[in-house]
């Protein structure tokens, strides 16, 4: 502001008057995030791995452990009717596929059967999609068991668990031994990936796959009973897939997919134990004669599994998949998801409006106005619903989580920002307003020159999210909303220096 002042007073004595003055006009001043706060890793449904590590840390067996993740359920000997082995699906759409023999044994093919001696491989190879030729390498020599064939190749070991295929599969590297037999088949699906090329099974005795699965599935440092808790959960899993009457080639696969399968290499004395002491034992729905239970597991629930029909909606409510506490979780980085965590699969994703808007364009018409999520009874997200000035729609809460790569279903968008009217006055109090979760702990805290004041507690309207907080501006500072220990949005307040208006009065 220019200086005012009167002609013809120059030679009169002058009384000097400082006055504050405000800062024009500008536009308002706003910071705002969106964070997507989050429990668990995995589905939710049915036993929380890292809740059954918690239980067995408090004396429950594996036993009770199994009959709280699986509701009204007990442990009981399997069906005298079920499989004692199963075939195993390693890898589909292969080009060639080599298994190496570490003792002596048969490959056999249709009608053509010949022996193997120890460090043999043999090579399964697609021809023209139409045929499986197999090869036996030798000391350098390729010798083909049955040319122009497009019948199964088995190799059978005279001692178990010498068979290493030397192709890497979804779990498992090269050189991975496996128990029971290998088969190599040339398979037609209706997948141009893989039809007319080899797929790669193990057929194994039921127990010898569990003991390749526990300590895949679970540590073998954790408690001998949570270990028991997924031996029996995993041999009632993985006799509840097989299905008799299916036209399936295999009955499992070796991935997430059915349970992960490292075979005799992935065997470890403290699960091989785990399996042996619950031997034939599954979890059957009612009492020791009802039916087999399909006993999903996971990583990590945060502190509640889901009813099944919750996180896969559409589908029949399972009496024995109902929501329960998982309370003594707090060994998994993944109970609740943390900013900036090590452990990847569970961050917690944070976005600005603009990046938000950006990520779900497509789901609104016109401006991006907001996103809330409609929860299940058991607490997860089963829907999230996006608004646009001129309309939204409604997304599933498990697609969002499969194109986003969310750690769970379990999930809430929540809300943080900070407003400050236009018009700063140094020195003075300012009010400030935004919104915060009805939740948690908020907090502002005032950064100036570097330095941070004591943070000041939010007290946040518990129906509409809102807050406002008087905060004194001495100069520059940074204003920082901090919710649960994570800083949220900053606001930097810049008021107008102070000025000096010089105001000339005639003396006397």
């Amino acid at each position: 502001m220019p200086h005012a002042t009167r002609t013809g007073l120059a030679a009169l004595a002058a009384v000097l008057l400082s006055v504050l003055v405000a800062a024009p006009a500008a536009s308002a001043r706003s910071s705002a995030q969106y964070r997507i706060e989050g429990r668990g890793w995995g589905h939710g449904i049915g036993m929380s791995q890292y809740g059954a590590k918690g239980y067995a840390q408090k004396g429950w067996s594996g036993e009770q452990i199994i009959g709280h993740y699986f509701t009204g359920t007990v442990v009981a000997p399997k069906p005298a009717t079920s499989p004692n082995s199963l075939r195993v699906l390693l890898k589909p759409g292969l080009d060639t596929a080599r298994v190496l023999i570490t003792s002596s044994g048969t490959v056999r093919q249709g009608l053509v059967t010949k022996p193997l001696l120890p460090s043999d491989v043999v090579e399964f190879a697609q021809v023209g999609g139409i045929a499986l030729e197999a090869r036996i390498i030798r000391n350098g020599e390729t010798t083909v068991l049955a040319a122009g064939s497009a019948t199964d190749v088995t190799i059978t070991p005279s001692l178990d668990g010498s068979l290493k295929t030397q192709f890497r599969g979804e779990f498992a590297g090269p050189n991975t031994a496996y128990r029971g037999t290998i088969t190599g088949q040339l398979v037609k699906t209706s997948s141009s990936a893989t039809s007319g090329r080899v797929a790669v099974t193990n057929t194994v005795a039921l127990e010898s796959y569990l003991r390749g699965v526990v300590s895949r599935e679970m540590s073998a440092s954790w408690e001998q009973q949570a270990l028991r808790a997924q031996a029996i959960a995993a041999r009632s899993y993985a006799l509840y897939g097989i299905n008799p009457a299916s036209t399936r080639y295999f009955d499992l696969y070796s991935t997430t997919m059915s349970q992960v399968y490292g075979g005799a290499s992935a065997e470890m004395p403290q699960t091989d134990e785990a399996v042996a002491s619950t031997a034939d034992q599954v979890v059957r729905v009612g009492d020791a004669n009802g039916k087999l239970a399909q006993t999903f597991f996971y990583s990590t629930s945060g502190g509640r599994s889901a009813n099944n029909e919750d996180v896969w909606t559409g589908g029949t409510p399972l009496r024995y998949l109902r929501s329960v506490v998982s309370p003594f979780e707090q060994e998994s980085r993944c109970t609740v998801w943390i900013y900036k965590s090590p452990a990847t699969q569970c961050q917690m994703p944070i976005y600005t409006p603009a990046q938000l808007a950006a990520k779900l364009k497509g789901s609104y018409a016109g401006l991006f106005k907001g996103v809330d999520v409609t929860l299940s009874p058991s607490g997860y997200a089963s829907k999230v619903n996006v608004r646009g000035s001129k309309g939204g729609s409604t997304i599933s809460a498990g697609t969002l989580q499969a194109n986003w790569g969310l750690a769970s279903t379990w999930f809430r968008f929540q809300l943080l920002s900070i407003n400050a009217p236009n018009v700063i006055k140094q020195g003075q109090y300012v009010t400030l307003t935004g919104r915060a979760p009805t939740t948690g702990i908020t907090t502002l805290t005032r950064t100036v020159k570097g330095i941070s004041a004591k943070p000041i507690a939010v007290k946040v309207n518990k129906t509409t999210g809102l807050w406002k907080a008087p905060v004194k501006v001495t100069g520059p500072s940074v204003i920082t909303l901090t919710r649960s220990g994570i800083p949220g949005p900053r606001l930097a307040l810049k008021p107008t220096a102070p000025t000096t208006t010089t105001v000339m009065r005639r003396t006397r």
